[in-house]
């Protein structure tokens, strides 16, 4: 290029100069993520510069150059203060910044410092880019020229540009792209390799400017935007940290649970969520701090809020998790969806109760598709009226179906109905399957369903009643004709007819004076079948039940001696056999001169009348027998009827009920959650009414009641009463608590396994590693001390893990001798550290012959339910909690023992508290099952039950003392034993080692390291692995090659039994011990079949893992 360019490579220099350019370009790049990663870089470059005592101008002038970033964020203000800075350290006396064009040809002058020389050039115009210029952006190096002024590039400067000596350009970098330059002219005595350095840091600050600038805008606008939008919303949204916490709190987070921000920022989400959720809560957070991903980050689920007046309320959740380098937050949306889910129930009722009333309904119903004709749905009486099965006329057109014969007449009507959408037909003749023609009213309309037009036709069966018209028509002709017959006789009958309009009749009949039929009846013969000639006299007796007649016949013949009205009930054979209940009435009709001249009287058939007396006697027995309570009211809710059910669960009498307001009565502790309205609104509205009720009976009895309320309605739709529905589900209500505790149990003991898993694992490495600190300290070495107490607090941790798993055990009992003063100083222990200083514990366990034959595990069991029952009398006061166990014998007889008692040798354990005492009244129920004083959620009536059932499983027997205001005492009797307890003692271990080959597999390193070196310690040769299919893999290389296997249990894709069982089957007689966090993962014989020769429990110490080793390599 003609242009001499001058550059020392000197190897130490470059090898500074590019250590720090490479430590101040990383240091820089984190500008750009905050202030605070700013900050650290500052102070990381004074770290250096400590380092860096060479070069000590050179970074003096470029931590003024991060200084200057970070206080100018605009471009133009920090690029200029930068440039005046990077001059003066190197000693240059002019120069420029500029800005490359976007095609690349040009730079763009942002400003020009000539140094005081004369020049003429302002920065309006372009700068072509050439020479040294367009190398750097080649190469994106700085370049210098000490000979400048002689080079060729110096002729082509502009007219009146200041006189350039030399020159160095450094570029301005942004993503990797050369933007622009930092110019510098007129050095005294040149430039040399540490000036390029310098510039290319100071061109790497400048290019940060707009960077920064752009980040802070779009960080502002961002921020404004959320602000913005988390103030107007209508959801509340919150932000909570990886604790918990919350750090944010919109307004409609405020309006939805109550919290002004003031109250809540700063303080766990847990205060608005119930605490069914709070476990879910913290186990997510868990997993997603371990790594583990959020299940419903990015999902909306539907759980409850918790609203600081303690109301819960449906929602529905949005999480959004994002992290800063404070950890992980995550943003909440939350929306109240409480009018959602009264829509959704309320739509369900309302189809619930259309299905019903279709299914249900006494008239045939069809659902017609609109559009097609086609039959979507058909109920089940009109598939019982036509004969056809549901399935026959689903699917097809109404006219291609048997009962609608002609098909021109339906396709017509149904296009009617379509234009119309009311088609209704007075008399329509059908036919049934079977061929018998009906007559129907057929009543159709349309309407829209979910944005589907369909036709519902209703169908009635008028068959009965259209010949029941005829059956009257008929009658009616009849008696026109006997009008007609007997106009002659108007005058002797007028007073026969006006007797007969009075009586309404609906069978008339005539006897002469003496109560004898003389003459034919024609509706009693058209009614009964019998001919003129049959009823004569007093044959009309025939059609009369054979049990009816004689007191029928003795009730008129009593009435026609007398004269008197003559009325009766009896049974009268229709012409088709069957027997109907009919009213008989009769008068007879007297002349002038009081002289009976007939009897004129009408049967009435009231046979249904009878039915549905009978029915309603029939409800009535069914209500008064029920076993629920049923309670009727006026409609203003005032009570007209209690059945004895209610009577006896209430214990409230009929008479003392009469007249007062049902709700007024009882003071009802409403359950539901948020009754949408309540009894009182119920009796207001007139409309139904169900909740669950908790009520204390006049006994003082608490129970649980599921209460139905419902109107009933005459034709018109008026209420005329209420009928209430009481059921007691306090039984079932109690065994959904047992159930819901047996659970929690459960839980508990899957819990308290899989803590005791991993800290027996922590306890192992504790526990090996001191050992082997133990072996390597001195005697007279204090530390010795600080180490023995690690091992004696290994001990307690061990004991710990210990009480746990026997407190979460669930095995079969096992009984054994056992010495009952231990375990009851270790159910102690276990409890003193719940208790509240409040409460003393007297502990005496005093007896010396405490064998007994149990389990261990449920005596544990009885003191723990007996000291929690007497901790629960001292809640609120404190007291004394004393446990006393001693020797007694022939205690059998006296007035203060159990009288199943026997006689003989007993240890007797008293635990008795200072706290209230318990009622006389209530005594005797305290071992009844579900039995509990305590208020719903504090107890399932079931501790005291268990307590005696196990007590007499044992042999034994318990009693109680109360009395009210001196506390209560639980003596428990159990049979002491002549025997030895069971011996769990071994003797005294050596440490015996070896120079067996051992594998030894564990998937956690803190064990494998620990193991490794214990055995090491013992002499044997290791093989460590921490995968167990890599271990499988080595074994399956060479089998031969190790004389004994120790494998962990728990491991991730293939389990220790799992690898073990796969080791035999290469080699069967390998010697296998298998190391646990758990007692028994499987059991002995399981264990012996897969080739596992030994178990080595943890934590264990080295000597219980010599002889455990010894015994594996030695064999059965």
């Amino acid at each position: 290029m003609g242009v001499g360019m001058s550059r020392k490579n000197g190897a130490k220099n470059k090898r500074e100069s590019k250590k720090d350019a490479t430590t101040l370009r990383r240091r820089v790049a984190e500008l750009e993520q905050s202030e605070a990663t700013q900050k650290l870089v500052r102070n990381g470059l004074r770290s250096e510069l400590q380092d860096s005592r060479p070069h000590e101008s050179e970074i003096a002038a470029m931590l003024e150059g991060a200084r200057l970033v970070l206080t100018h964020p605009g471009f133009e203000a920090a690029a200029r203060s930068l440039f005046h800075t990077c001059r003066k350290a190197i000693g240059a006396t002019s120069g420029y910044i500029a800005l490359s064009s976007k095609d690349g040809a040009y730079n763009d002058v942002v400003f020009v410092d000539s140094g005081g020389r004369p020049c003429r050039v302002g920065t309006s115009g372009p700068m072509p880019i050439r020479g040294p210029q367009k190398e750097v952006y080649r190469s994106g190096q700085a370049v210098s020229s000490n000979a400048f002024s002689r080079s060729r590039w110096a002729r082509v400067l502009p007219k009146g540009h200041v006189r350039l000596d030399n020159v160095l350009f450094a570029p301005l970098i942004i993503d990797d792209k050369v933007v622009g330059l930092l110019g510098l002219a007129n050095k005294p005595g040149g430039f040399h390799e540490g000036d390029l350095r310098l510039a290319m840091a100071f061109g790497s600050y400048a290019s940060l400017a707009p960077r920064s600038s752009r980040s802070l805008d779009s960080l502002k606008r961002s921020e404004d935007l959320f602000s913005a939008v988390a103030r107007t919303a209508n959801d509340a949204i919150i932000t909570i940290d990886h604790r918990g916490t919350i750090v944010s709190w919109n307004p409609s987070a405020e309006t939805m649970f109550g919290y002004r921000a003031a109250e809540i920022v700063g303080r766990g989400v847990d205060l608005i969520m119930p605490k069914r959720f709070r476990d879910v809560k913290q186990k997510g957070m868990q997993r997603l701090a371990a790594g583990g991903k959020a299940r419903l980050i990015g999902r909306s689920v539907e759980l409850a809020g918790l609203r600081k007046d303690g109301g819960e309320f449906p929602a529905e959740l949005s999480l959004a998790t994002w992290k800063t380098k404070d950890g992980a937050f995550f943003t909440g949306i939350i929306r109240d969806i409480t009018a959602r889910k009264r829509a959704e129930s309320a739509l369900q009722v309302s189809e619930t109760r259309y299905r019903r009333l279709f299914e249900t309904a006494q008239d045939g119903i069809i659902i017609l598709d609109a559009a097609t004709g086609q039959i979507d749905d058909v109920n089940p009486y009109l598939s019982r009226m036509l004969g056809y099965e549901k399935e026959e006329l689903c699917g097809r057109k109404l006219w291609e179906i048997g009962p609608f014969k002609n098909v021109e007449a339906s396709k017509t009507a149904f296009q009617e109905l379509q234009k119309k959408g009311y088609i209704r037909f007075e008399d329509l003749p059908l036919e049934t399957r079977s061929g018998r023609p009906i007559d129907v009213e057929f009543v159709s309309n349309a309407y829209p369903v979910d944005h589907k037009r369909v036709i519902q036709c209703n169908v009635r069966d008028i068959t009965i009643r259209r010949q029941a018209e005829k059956d009257l028509q008929r009658h009616r002709e009849q008696l026109e004709e006997l009008v007609l017959a007997r106009s002659a006789e108007l005058t002797k009958r007028e007073e026969r007819y006006r007797s007969l309009v009075l009586a309404t009749a609906q069978i008339v009949w005539l006897t002469n004076p003496q109560g004898k039929v003389t003459e034919e009846l024609p509706t009693w013969q058209e009614f009964t079948g019998q001919s003129g000639q049959d009823v004569r006299g007093r044959g009309w007796l025939n059609a009369l039940h054979p049990d009816d007649r004689q007191p029928t016949a003795a009730i008129w013949a009593r009435a026609v001696k007398k004269r008197t009205l003559y009325e009766t009930i009896y049974r009268l054979r229709r012409r088709d056999g069957e027997y109907r209940h009919v009213v008989a009435r009769g008068v007879p009709v007297q002349e002038k001169d009081g002289r009976i001249r007939e009897w004129v009287g009408t049967c009435t058939d009231i046979t249904e009348r009878k039915r549905a007396e009978d029915e309603m006697l029939r409800l009535a027995a069914v209500v008064e027998q029920a076993s629920e309570s049923i309670v009727t009211t006026d409609p203003e809710g005032v009570i007209s009827y209690v059945n004895p059910a209610f009577e006896a669960i209430n214990g409230h009498l009929h008479g003392e009920l009469l007249g007062k307001k049902y709700d007024d009565v009882f003071a009802d502790e409403i359950l539901k959650i948020e009754p949408e309205i309540t009894l009182r609104d119920a009796f207001a509205r007139g409309c139904p009414w169900n909740d669950h009720l908790r009520r204390r009976t006049k006994t003082g009895r608490t129970c649980e009641l599921e209460v139905k309320v419902s109107p009933i309605r005459d034709a018109s739709g008026k209420v005329l009463h209420y009928s209430i529905i009481e059921r007691d589900v306090t039984r079932e209500a109690q065994w959904q608590q047992h159930v819901r505790q047996v659970q929690k149990m459960e839980a508990l003991g899957t819990l308290a396994g899989g803590v005791a898993h991993d800290f027996n694992n922590i306890l192992t490495t504790i526990g090996i590693n001191t050992e082997l600190a133990l072996l390597e300290t001195n005697l007279r070495n204090p530390v010795l001390g600080y180490l023995q107490l690690v091992v004696a607090a290994s001990d307690r941790g061990k004991e710990l893990v210990r009480q746990i798993l026997t407190f979460s055990r669930r095995n079969e009992p096992d009984r054994k001798p056992i010495k009952l003063g231990p375990v009851a100083k270790e159910a102690l222990k276990f409890l003193r550290s719940s208790l509240p200083s409040s409460i003393e514990i007297d502990e005496k366990i005093i007896a010396q012959k405490d064998l007994i034959v149990g389990d261990a595990i449920q005596i544990h069991q009885v003191l723990m339910n007996l000291c929690n029952n007497a901790t629960f009398a001292l809640r609120d006061g404190g007291g004394r909690l004393a446990v006393h166990l001693t020797e007694v014998e022939d205690e059998a007889g006296r007035a203060d023992a159990p009288p199943e008692l026997k006689p003989g040798p007993y240890l007797k354990l008293d635990v008795r508290d200072t706290g209230q005492g318990i009622l006389p009244e209530i005594l005797p129920k305290i071992f009844d099952p579900f039995f509990t004083t305590k208020h719903p959620g504090e107890g399932t009536g079931m501790g005291l039950a268990v307590v005696d059932g196990i007590i007499k499983s044992h042999g034994g027997a318990i009693a109680v003392s109360s009395e009210s205001g001196q506390g209560s005492t639980f003596s428990v009797y159990l049979p002491q034993s002549p025997g030895e307890p069971a011996s769990e003692l071994r003797a005294a271990r050596s440490i015996v080692g070896g120079k067996e080959r051992i594998l030894l597999v564990d998937d956690e390193e803190d064990q494998v390291r620990s193991a490794k070196h214990l055995l090491e310690k013992l002499g044997y040769r290791v093989t460590a692995r921490k995968d167990s299919r890599t271990a499988l893999s080595v074994f399956e290389t060479t089998p031969e090659a190790f004389d004994l296997v120790i494998t962990d249990q728990i491991m991730p894709r293939l389990t220790g039994t799992a690898m073990a069982e796969a080791m035999v089957r290469i080699r069967k007689d390998i010697p296998i011990i298998l190391r646990t966090a758990l007692p028994e993962p499987i059991g002995i014989d399981e264990a012996k079949a897969i080739g596992i020769r030994e178990f080595l429990l943890k934590p264990y110490s080295m000597g219980e893992m010599s002889e455990v080793i010894r015994r594996a390599i030695a064999g059965p």
